[in-house]
């Protein structure tokens, strides 16, 4: 029997080891190795083991909680191991090139503005002073005019957030709004234009801008914001403008049945 009651087995194994080690000679040359052995198995059994912790995980800030009643409070975050020059070297050849964020504004639907309040809030007396007030004239059942509404969303956007962060930037004196063209043809016959989308910008009750080539939300702010630049500089288009017959303004793509062309 072997201490403790347990019993020392013949076959191998960790009893047959402990046995044939006690029976070891003094003389033996393996006698200092055991030695040894001993006593570094004393000096490992008085040190205390962690579990290993990852740097900047949440298994740090875990076992900090762990073992804070032994060995005090341990940081939360480790932060980054430190970086031989070799490595500091390759990481940098591997952090990918810093680039200026891009942010895109909201899109914001655009007012509606009925043709029947044209004459009185945005042609003659009524306009408001040095604002320029974009008519986007449009019809749902074309596939081009929804392509451009969203554009013109997007821009509309960007005013808006310009606005709410500068009250006094160009931004604040533009407003867009969309007209439906399905209302009447007023406005078509007025300025001589039988294709939609449609961009009249006025200033102060006057035209000083008319296009249909707006198609990105770049090229409707930059149109937008140089129409303001005109109307302030009082270069408007002359009293009683139309467009001539094929000079920006293309035939519609697609036509209702019950829509009728005339010539203009």
């Amino acid at each position: 029997m072997g201490s403790g009651g347990q019993r020392e087995t013949e076959r191998p194994g960790v009893g047959s080891l402990k046995k044939s080690l006690r029976r070891l000679d003094g003389s033996s040359p393996l006698s200092s190795t055991v030695s040894e052995l001993r006593a570094l198995d004393s000096r490992l059994s008085s040190i205390a083991s962690l579990p290993r912790v990852l740097y900047g995980t949440a298994r740090s800030a875990s076992a900090g909680a762990l073992l804070g009643s032994t060995l005090g409070s341990l940081p939360e975050d480790y932060g980054k191991p430190e970086l031989s020059q070799t490595q500091q070297k390759l990481a940098s050849t591997m952090r990918a090139s810093e680039q200026r964020p891009r942010y895109k504004a909201k899109r914001v639907k655009l007012p509606w503005m009925r043709l029947k309040d044209v004459d009185g809030q945005v042609v003659g007396p009524g306009a408001p002073s040095d604002t320029l007030v974009v008519l986007c004239v449009l019809a749902d059942w074309n596939p081009v005019c929804a392509r451009v509404e969203a554009a013109l969303e997007a821009a509309h956007g960007g005013f808006c957030e310009e606005q709410q962060q500068r009250s006094g930037s160009e931004a604040a004196r533009i407003k867009m709004y969309k007209l439906d063209a399905s209302e009447g043809n007023t406005l078509q016959d007025r300025y001589g234009f039988r294709t939609v989308p449609m961009l009249l910008m006025f200033f102060e009750g006057r035209l000083v801008a008319a296009t249909n080539a707006v198609r990105g939300e770049g090229q409707a702010r930059e149109a937008a914001l140089a129409a303001l630049v005109r109307g302030r500089k009082r270069d408007f288009l002359p009293e009683g403008f139309r467009f001539a017959a094929g000079a920006d303004n293309t035939l519609l793509e697609y036509i209702r049945p019950h829509t009728v062309l005339r010539e203009l």
